[in-house]
């Protein structure tokens, strides 16, 4: 861009910040809220120096920040220490107070900013101890080169906090401080290292599903359940690891060996629809394979004995599993809805296919969307690489930690999605008041005191139970988990169940790590040797890392702490915590995980799909893959080009990020097309899909019909079925009761029963899982699922094609009441919105600070489960609840032209020219210049702040 380009794009920007700010002023002077107002002082007091010069002591040499056009910074220091605490300055001048509620969030002291309605959540945020344990590995775990760097870090947003208080620091304080007295601490090295377990919280794996699962044997039998959850389609979806072995010789993988897994170690075994669930073989559960399928009372039970007895207790387990689901839900989802349908995309191309000649690396993680973005884009440079300062890197950061999370630097380039491995597990405990049951024995409790301290209020205690292998007891956050596994069906060979058992969590995140030091490593890593390395300590949250670099080499790496389960355990159910055999064994070895480096192939997608083949490979990683639409669409997309010998551009690489497709619309229209309708204005919108192309742009009316019929036949086929633990919130049936056992002319009686579970969490949500369900059942017509019951408008379902039509029906009633008769007005658009929400006063302040600090909405294409992932939640509605929350496309044979977005903007200060500046771009599918080397840097810079010793 022309440099007379940039500076008149700027004086835009800014006339339209000071229109912003003025409509702010008089909207405030009206008295809007409570009756009072803030001046300009108020608006702009948090808005940073940019320009001229500030003292900032501690620094051994002066540093400059350069940003451009979008506020973006690039650092250049000459010291290693100087970057980080320039870093944390700058973090802080643009993020303080979202760095500030996050480790509120890691601390569980959410009540000393917004009162008494969080203390159960900080509750349940101590009992897990996240910072507790950061504290830990802090102490222990971290080398003192990472300690320096922290405390640089934590040095130069205490810098800023010591000149900066209240409406200085952001406007949200202002609004605070009608409320309490409220003063931020100074920020310390471990307010950083715990936030890497708030990420891995959310990146956690299996564990709902481990809860779903128990909640839906209420309902459904171990067979239906087996049918919602069906085997990953290995023949269809590619993996991401598809050449190399795993040796069981050695115990290693080898990116370049064949396949020998004959005595691979334990952690195999369980896998689904072969030797049913470890909960179903102790009687904790339901199977989900044959062995122990019918399990619902006692071990072996098959028939009606025990019958009774066992649905008694699997209904108390079941509302007490809700309960544990709700307290989950309440901590903050900070990436997504509480960790469900988080996914990203990331590939790599070999310069072999590309026209460059270099490797291209695509990245965009699927995160909740939120203002401002979760992601800070930053370059931090050292003027001269060197033992004293060996940093030149550039990309996204996490304001609140140092290094660069996701980027590239001189030499290499990395991705980061989500692998999924399952490293939780919920354990039922034989608890009493002197501590709990472990091999016959009666152990003590690790117990310790927590105080809540709470604004407007008097402080809180309570008291933290915690297992000697490490498992806090979770179930002691809520009166009725107080009493989950009260009439939870054992084997006759477990202990008492008196007052019943208590729940505890299993998790690699509570062991303390070192994946801080992983950070760092990436950045300063030169090639795929270095970043293997460095990923041996990415241990939570389990990633799957893709690499680029300037040689053209291209590869992939699994790391993790992953857990080796005995035997028969294959973590989808809760297991007996009172038997040592149900504990993790061990660790799989770094070198065992699976990784590619130069594939035949030429390219790599990893999109949360499954690692590897399991037939190939012997150790579990988990059985809840993601299934894989996504990144076989990708694969496809990267194939069309390569083929005859095409070459795909940055560009290409571009497009396939934004590519829409429906994979359910493409399985399903076919058959809708077949329904023969009667009804004229059904018709109408059914002629919608004739010669539809499947894709999913916002002004697409087939879109928006055919997403409508989708919902309307989870909804029909499994959402009405649901017990309502996993149905949305205040949405009422007339059902059945759950398990009734009770005389005969009480099994046909119906009850009202509401939905409990939040709109963006509930089940079916629609996502690709799924897509294979329906595609299973597509074949059956006559299939129980198709059946659902007549009301006071429809008849009854028996067939498929029955419930297709009715489905058909609904979503045409549904959208003419949403977008008016006419089909001709309907776009996809207008239902599937994004509003960006400020992550706390914006969800839930007064009504007019919400206006204020909120923006939207966006009429947004792409959907759930397609590359360009704007996930919607099937069961809640058609808002979208999870993003590409960045996209990035490096360029290895010349960095300078890489390019990249974020969801929002570099500013977290409502009214600040870059507070949502990238939105509009990055709803378009549009990308930013990424300038890297000193001459580009310096090009794109609009304004130069030195910070001087």
């Amino acid at each position: 861009m022309p440099a007379n380009n940039t500076v008149s794009s700027g004086k835009k920007k800014g006339r339209r910040a000071r229109l912003l700010v003025i409509v702010l002023v008089l909207v405030l002077l009206a008295g809007v809220g409570y009756g009072t107002w803030w001046g300009v002082s108020a608006v702009r007091a948090s808005f940073p120096q940019t320009t001229g010069s500030l003292k900032l002591d501690g620094l051994s040499g002066t540093v400059e920040v350069k940003r451009d056009d979008y506020g973006i910074p690039q650092i250049y220091a000459s010291s290693d220490e100087d970057l980080f605490r320039a870093q944390g300055y700058v973090h802080a001048q643009d993020r303080f107070y979202e760095m500030d509620v996050r480790r509120h969030v890691t601390a569980g002291r959410l009540s000393e900013m917004f009162g008494e309605s969080q203390v159960d959540t900080d509750a349940f945020l101590r009992t897990l101890g996240w910072h507790r344990i950061a504290q830990e590995e802090y102490d222990t775990k971290l080398s003192a080169e990472t300690k320096k760097y922290l405390q640089a870090y934590s040095a130069g947003v205490n810098a800023y906090l010591a000149d900066h208080q209240g409406e200085e620091l952001s406007v949200e304080y202002a609004a605070l401080s009608f409320t309490n007295d409220y003063e931020p601490e100074k920020w310390t090295p471990v307010d950083s290292v715990a936030w890497l377990k708030a990420m891995a919280w959310d990146l956690r794996g299996n564990m709902q599903d481990e809860i779903d699962r128990s909640l839906m044997t209420t309902r459904f039998s171990p067979e239906q359940i087996a049918e919602l959850y069906p085997s990953y389609p290995y023949d269809r979806n590619k993996p991401i690891v598809q050449e190399g072995a795993y040796s069981a010789a050695t115990g290693e993988y080898d990116a370049k060996g064949t396949a020998s897994t004959s005595g691979g170690t334990s952690g195999t075994s369980g896998t689904n629809g072969t030797s049913g669930t470890a909960g179903a073989q102790n009687g904790t559960g339901t199977g989900t394979g044959t062995e122990g399928a019918t399990g619902t009372g006692t071990e072996g039970t098959t028939g009606t004995e025990s019958a009774a007895g066992g649905q008694q207790a699997t209904e108390g387990l079941q509302s007490r599993l809700g309960e544990l689901s709700e307290s989950l839900d309440a901590v903050p989802a900070l990436f997504g809805p509480s960790g469900n349908g988080i996914g990203s995309n990331s590939w790599v191309v070999s310069g072999k296919h590309t026209t460059t000649g270099k490797p291209l690396l695509a990245n965009d993680p699927h995160l909740a969307p939120q203002l401002p973005s979760i992601w800070y884009q930053m370059g931090l440079h050292c003027v001269e690489v060197s033992e004293k300062c060996k940093y030149d890197v550039s990309g996204y950061t996490f304001s609140g930690m140092p290094g660069v999370i996701i980027g590239h630097n001189q030499d290499i380039a990395w991705g980061l999605t989500n692998l999924g491995a399952d490293v939780t597990d919920l354990y039922l405990e034989k608890v009493s008041t002197t501590g709990y049951q472990y091999d016959g024995k009666e152990v003590p409790f690790k117990a310790r005191t927590e105080t809540i301290k709470v604004a407007g209020g008097s402080d809180k205690k309570i008291v933290v139970r915690q297992t000697a292998e490490g498992r806090p007891i979770v179930s002691d956050r809520s009166e009725e988990l107080e009493d989950v596994g009260k009439e939870a069906p054992v084997t006759s060979s477990a202990p008492d169940r008196a007052d019943g058992y208590a729940v505890s969590l299993k998790w690699t995140a509570l062991i303390p790590g070192r994946s801080m030091e992983a950070i760092f490593a990436l950045n300063r890593a030169a090639d795929f040797g270095d970043f293997r390395k460095a990923a041996e300590n990415f241990e939570v949250p389990s990633q799957n890392l893709l690499y680029a670099d300037t040689e053209g080499h291209i590869g992939y790496q699994a790391p993790g702490k992953i857990p080796v389960r005995a035997e028969g355990q294959d973590g989808t159910m809760p297991v007996p915590g009172w038997d040592s055999k149900y504990e993790w064994t061990g660790w799989i070895e770094q070198g065992a995980l699976p990784y590619e480096y130069d594939p035949k192939r030429g390219y790599i997608v990893a999109a949360n799909q499954a690692v590897i083949d399991k037939e190939k490979y012997p150790q579990l990683l988990t059985q809840d893959w993601g299934y894989g639409a996504r990144s076989q669409r990708i694969d496809d997309l990267i194939e069309s080009k390569i083929k005859d010998g095409g070459k795909i551009s940055t560009d290409d690489m571009r497009t396939m990020q934004m590519d829409n497709s429906s994979e359910i619309a493409r399985l399903l229209t076919p058959h809708l097309l077949k329904i023969d309708v009667s009804d004229k204005q059904v018709r109408e919108a059914q002629k919608l899909l004739e010669g539809w192309d499947y894709t999913q742009d916002s002004d697409s009316a087939a879109a928006a019909y055919f997403n409508a019929v989708w919902r309307n036949v989870l909804k029909l086929a499994f959402g009405n079925k649901m017990p309502r633990e996993l149905r949305v919130e205040g949405e009422c049936l007339y059902v059945k009761p759950a398990n009734n056992s009770g005389p005969a002319d009480e099994l046909s009686r119906t009850v009202r029963e509401c939905g409990e579970r939040e709109a963006d969490q509930a089940q079916p949500d629609g996502g690709d899982r799924w897509f294979e369900v329906v595609r299973g059942l597509l074949k059956d017509e006559d299939s129980e699922w198709w059946q659902s019951p007549k009301t006071r408008t429809e008849k009854a379902t028996e067939t498929r094609d029955d419930l297709l039509g009715r489905a058909m029906a609904d979503a045409r009633w549904e959208l003419t009441a949403e977008l008016g008769k006419d089909v001709d007005t309907w776009s996809w658009g207008r239902l599937h919105t994004l509003t960006l929400k400020n992550q706390t006063i914006g969800t839930a302040g007064p009504g007019f600070m919400q206006w204020l600090l909120n923006r939207g909405p966006w009429k947004l294409g792409g959907g759930e489960a397609a590359v360009d992932a704007t996930g919607w939640n099937a069961a809640g509605g058609y808002e979208v609840v999870w993003v590409p929350s960045m996209r990035m496309i490096v360029n290895l044979g010349d960095l300078d032209k890489s390019q990249w977005i974020n969801l929002t903007g570099a500013s977290g200060h409502a009214y600040s020219a870059h507070y949502a500046d990238q939105t509009d771009k990055w709803a378009k599918g549009e990308l930013l210049s990424w300038a890297f080397s000193k001459e580009a840097v310096e090009n794109a810079t609009e304004d130069k702040l030195a910070l001087r010793p």
